[in-house]
């Protein structure tokens, strides 16, 4: 956070923030913090989530489409292992549904500290 909403937060709680406080390189407050939860509606959060989740799909061999940014690729047992996500919403398609069942895995122990309940289950629906 920066600028007046990092200042304000601090103002709110400073026992809490107060010693995260920093200032760039203009002096203008910063404040870093750790979200447990997806910040919807921020572009800046929703592009750090993409950054991220890119680079951890790409680290374990998933090649992006080159016409859509949010498809991305991977041949597993010969077949091709298909994400296609909206967000932090992941469908992951392929003919064995052992394959898709690792992905989830994968996924599982990855993403296990942001999960809503915090539980690290996964919701169905």
């Amino acid at each position: 956070m920066q600028g007046p909403l990092a200042t304000l937060l601090v103002n709110l709680a400073l026992e809490v923030y107060g010693p995260y406080l920093k200032k760039d390189k203009h002096g203008h407050p910063v404040l870093y913090i750790h979200i447990l939860n997806a910040m919807y509606g921020i572009m800046k959060v929703v592009l750090l989530y993409y950054q991220c989740f890119m680079a951890d799909i790409q680290g374990i061999s998933f090649k992006l489409n080159p016409y859509d940014p949010c498809v991305a690729n991977k041949l597993v047992d010969g077949k091709e292992l298909t994400l296609v996500w909206h967000v932090d919403d992941i469908k992951a398609s392929h003919c064995s549904k052992q394959v898709v069942s690792n992905y989830i895995e994968w996924l599982h122990k990855t993403y296990k500290c942001i999960f809503e309940d915090r539980s690290g289950a996964l919701k169905i629906s």
